[in-house]
C-alpha cells in the first residue's frame, strides 16, 4: 500500500506542479541538453523543488515509523547508559527545530545526488560540490530556514578546518575498523593483567603524569562544557532514540531508527551472556547552513561558542532567569548558606537530569547545562564559580549600594567570566600547550584571526576530548592518622590513603557536596592527585564502565568513551589524522614511516595492525597516540587544533577580559589566579601555587591568607 501511495503521490506532483516542486527532468543545462560527466553540474529549479518535496514525504514517512518505535519495547530507560548519553547530548527546543529542517535539506541533497547525478554518471565529489552552491528555492522550507536564522537564539553550526569527509560526500560514514575493536585493542595492550569480564580485582591503571594533577582534567572538561554542546537527534514526537534492546543487543530492523549507529561488540562463547553486544549511539543533530543552501551534514553546536560561563549561566535569557534570585544580583543556591551548592532540582521542575542510584544518597543539581551532574570532578567546579558569582555580587552591593539587581547581576557575571578567562589563558593554556605556544596565542594580533565566533568541529569532536585519557578511575586523598610512630629515631605521624570516589559509580549520580565538607575533600584531592598520562591508555572507568548501569538481566553495562569519540568523529565527517597532521605541520605524510617522528613505535605498530592504510587513521586515535610536545601536555596535532580554537575564541570575543578597561572590572580581575579562586570559594586553608601541577618543591603549598 505504501508503494502504491508513493506512486500516486509522485504522479500528483507531476500533474499539479505544486508550489513546492515542478516537473521532474533529467539533469540538464539551461539549454535542456543532457549533462555529461565532464561538464558543469547544473540543477533546474523544478529539480530542486522536486527533491525538497520527496525529502518532505520521506520525513513524514519517518514520523510514522517513529510512532511504531515509541509504542514498542525499545524504550530509553532512565537508569541506563543510553540515558546518561542522552543527558550528555540533550537538545533544547531551538535545536529540535533546526535539526528538523536540516534533516529535510540533507534528504533533498541526497535525492539530487542519487536521482540526478548518479543516473547521469556524474562523479559524487563534483556533484556534492555543485549541490552545495545551490540555495533552497522559494518555498515553505526556505521561509522556515530564513526565519530560524533570524531568531535571537540563532544556533550555530561547527565550522570545519578541513572539508566534510563522508563516503558519499554528504553524510554516509566510511566503512572503517570497528571503533570498539580499536579501543579494546589499545586497552588490552596497556592493561595486560585485566580480566575484561571481572575487573574488580585489577589494580593497574596505567602510567601517571608526574607533574600534572587532576585539576587539569577537571578544568578541561569544564571548558568543553562552555564551548561545546553536541546534541543527539530525537524523534519528531520529542522522544529520545534507543538503538539497543534492554538486554544490550541490537534492536530489530523494524524498530531501528535511521539515526542509529550503535557500537557493535564482537562477543562469543562464554562471554556472550556477560558482555553487551550493542552500545547505544545516535547520530548528532544537524543545523541548516546560514545561507539556507543544500550540501553536506553540518552538526549543531548548542553551546554559546564563547568562553562566557554559559555552562553556569545558560546560553539564553530564559534559561538564565530560572537560575537567578532577582535579589542583589545573586544566583540561586541550595538551602545551606554555610556551604552553598548549586540549586537542587525539585519535584515540580524537570527531575530527569540524573540517573537513579540506590547505593548512595544522591541529589540532582541544576545549572545552565544538563552535563552539570556528569561526575564530581566537574560538578565541584560549577559550584566554585556559582560561589564566586555570589561573592562578587555581595561585594559589589556593599561598594555600590545604589545599584539595582540587574546592574549587580550583570557586573558580577562579567567579572566572574573575566576571572575564568584569565585563569584559562594565563594558567591552563600554559600547561596544555606549553608556555611559548600560550604566549603566542595571548600576544596574537586580533586582526590576523579568523574571528568568526564559531567552534571548529575538530576541536569539539576530538581536540578538547584529550582529557579523558588523563582521567583517573579513583580519586584518593591522604590524611594524617591519629597516632605517632618512631621511624629511624624520628617521631612522625604516618599518612593513610583513603578512596574518595570511584568514577564508574558516579556518572550522573551526584552526591551532596554540602555534607561533611564533601566539596573541600574532593577539591583538595583533585589538587594533590597526579593525573594519568596523556596517551592511548584509558582507565577502565572510561574505557569499559563509562555511564555504567545494571540492566534487567543484572549485568553491568557500560559504554566506552574512546570508541564513542572515534564513532562521533566519523559521524561528524572529520577527515583522517594524517590530513590534519599535514595541515598543522606543513609537511607531507606518504607512509607509516613518516609518522615515526610523532608517534612512539609501540603505538605506531598497533595502529598498523588496526588500519589497512596510514591515511585512514581516525583523527582522535592518531592524535592521542602522539608524543607530547616539549613542555606541553599534548602532541603536535591536538596542540594545533586547540591553539587555533583558543586563538579564534579570544579574537572573536569583544568582551574578552583583556579588552575591558573598566576600573571596577580590573579591580577584581587583575592579578587573580586559580589559587585565589579556590581560596575565595572553599574552606581550604592551603593550595598549590599552580593549581594544575601537583604540590612539589617547585610548586609549594601556600596559605590562602598570603595570596
Amino acid at each position: 500500500m505504501k508503494c502504491i501511495f508513493l506512486v500516486f503521490y509522485l504522479i500528483s506532483i507531476i500533474n499539479t506542479r505544486s508550489v513546492h516542486c515542478g516537473l521532474f527532468d533529467i539533469l540538464t543545462k539551461d539549454n535542456g541538453e543532457d549533462v555529461t560527466s565532464n561538464e558543469k553540474v547544473i540543477f533546474t529549479e523544478p529539480e530542486l523543488l522536486q527533491a525538497i518535496d520527496l525529502a518532505q514525504f520521506s520525513y513524514n514517512q519517518l514520523k510514522t515509523m517513529e510512532e511504531s518505535i515509541s509504542n514498542s519495547r525499545i524504550q530509553l530507560s532512565n537508569t541506563s547508559s543510553s540515558y546518561a548519553q542522552y543527558l550528555e547530548n540533550l537538545p533544547n527546543n531551538y535545536t529540535k527545530e533546526y535539526d528538523k529542517i536540516a534533516q529535510i535539506v540533507l534528504k533533498a541533497s541526497k535525492y539530487l545526488l542519487n536521482n540526478n547525478c548518479k543516473k547521469a554518471g556524474l562523479d559524487d565529489k563534483k556533484c556534492v560540490e555543485a549541490i552545495s552552491t545551490y540555495k533552497l528555492p522559494k518555498c515553505d522550507l526556505l521561509e522556515q530556514c530564513e526565519q530560524l536564522n533570524k531568531t535571537t537564539m540563532s544556533i550555530k553550526s561547527y565550522r570545519r578546518l578541513l572539508p566534510a569527509h563522508y563516503a558519499d560526500g554528504l553524510s554516509k560514514m566510511f566503512d572503517l575498523p570497528s571503533p570498539k575493536n580499536i579501543s579494546n585493542s589499545f586497552f588490552d595492550l596497556t592493561r595486560p593483567d585485566v580480566d575484561l569480564i571481572n575487573e574488580e580485582a585489577a589494580t593497574y591503571e596505567g602510567v601517571v603524569d608526574e607533574e600534572r594533577n587532576v585539576a587539569l582534567v577537571q578544568w578541561s572538561q569544564f571548558i568543553e562544557h562552555d564551548l561545546v554542546k553536541t546534541v543527539f537527534q530525537i524523534m519528531s514526537n520529542g522522544n529520545p532514540i534507543e538503538c539497543c534492546q534492554d538486554d544490550a543487543t541490537n534492536a530489530p530492523p523494524r524498530y531501528r531508527h535511521p539515526a542509529c549507529s550503535p557500537l557493535m561488540v564482537d562477543v562469543s562463547g562464554e562471554d556472550y551472556n556477560r558482555l553487551p553486544s550493542c552500545l547505544n549511539y545516535v547520530r548528532s543533530a544537524l543545523n541548516v547552513n546560514e545561507d539556507c543552501s543544500f550540501g553536506p551534514a553540518q552538526q549543531i553546536n548548542q553551546a554559546s561558542n564563547y568562553l562566557d560561563l554559559s555552562q553556569l549561566y545558560g546560553n539564553a535569557e530564559d534559561i538564565t532567569d530560572t537560575l537567578r534570585t532577582f535579589y542583589n544580583g545573586e544566583l540561586k543556591i541550595s538551602n545551606d548558606p554555610l556551604s552553598p551548592t548549586l540549586p537542587e532540582i525539585d519535584d515540580i521542575e524537570d527531575n530527569h537530569l540524573c540517573m537513579h542510584n540506590t547505593t548512595i544518597d544522591t541529589v540532582c543539581y541544576k545549572s545552565g547545562d544538563s552535563r552539570v551532574n556528569v561526575n564530581p570532578y566537574v560538578t565541584t567546579l560549577y559550584t566554585l564559580f556559582l560561589r564566586s558569582h555570589n561573592r562578587i555580587a555581595k561585594q559589589l552591593q556593599k561598594e555600590h549600594p545604589t545599584w539595582n539587581d540587574t546592574e549587580l547581576f550583570a557586573y558580577a557575571r562579567r567579572i566572574n567570566v573575566g576571572i575564568y578567562q584569565k585563569i584559562v589563558y594565563s594558567e591552563w593554556l600554559n600547561i596544555v600547550l606549553g608556555i611559548s605556544e600560550a604566549a603566542t596565542i595571548n600576544n596574537r594580533n586580533p586582526t590576523t584571526c579568523i574571528n568568526d565566533g564559531k567552534v571548529s568541529n575538530e576541536f569539539a569532536t576530538a581536540g578538547i576530548r584529550f582529557y579523558y585519557s588523563m582521567m583517573p578511575g579513583d580519586l584518593k586523598t591522604t590524611k594524617d592518622v591519629s597516632y605517632f610512630v618512631r621511624q629511624n629515631n624520628i617521631i612522625i605521624r604516618p599518612m593513610t590513603e583513603e578512596n574518595i570516589l570511584k568514577l564508574k559509580e558516579e556518572y550522573y549520580k551526584p552526591r551532596d557536596l554540602a555534607e561533611d565538607e564533601e566539596l573541600e575533600n574532593i577539591i583538595d584531592a583533585i589538587l594533590k592527585q597526579k593525573a594519568m598520562a596523556m596517551d592511548t591508555g584509558y582507565v577502565a572507568d572510561v574505557a569499559k564502565h563509562y555511564y555504567r548501569f545494571q540492566n534487567n538481566q543484572q549485568k553491568d553495562v557500560g559504554t566506552d568513551v574512546l570508541a564513542l569519540d572515534i564513532l562521533r568523529g566519523r559521524d561528524h565527517g572529520l577527515s583522517t589524522y594524517t590530513k590534519y597532521l599535514e595541515r598543522c605541520t606543513k609537511t607531507t605524510i606518504q607512509s607509516w614511516t613518516d609518522l615515526k617522528s610523532y608517534i612512539n613505535n609501540e603505538d605506531l605498530e598497533r595502529l598498523k595492525l588496526i588500519y589497512t592504510d596510514y591515511d585512514k587513521v581516525d583523527l582522535i586515535m592518531g592524535a592521542i597516540a602522539e608524543q607530547p610536545k616539549p613542555g606541553a601536555t599534548i602532541g603536535e596535532t591536538f596542540s594545533c587544533i586547540i591553539g587555533e580554537q583558543l586563538t579564534n575564541t579570544r579574537c572573536s570575543d569583544k568582551n574578552f577580559y583583556s579588552n575591558l578597561n573598566d576600573p571596577i572590572f580590573k579591580q577584581f580581575v587583575d592579578n587573580y589566579t586559580g589559587a585565589k579562586l579556590i581560596c575565595d570559594t572553599t574552606r581550604l586553608t592551603r593550595v598549590p601555587r599552580n593549581i594544575f601541577h601537583v604540590p612539589s618543591e617547585k610548586n609549594p603549598m601556600i596559605y590562602c591568607k598570603d595570596i
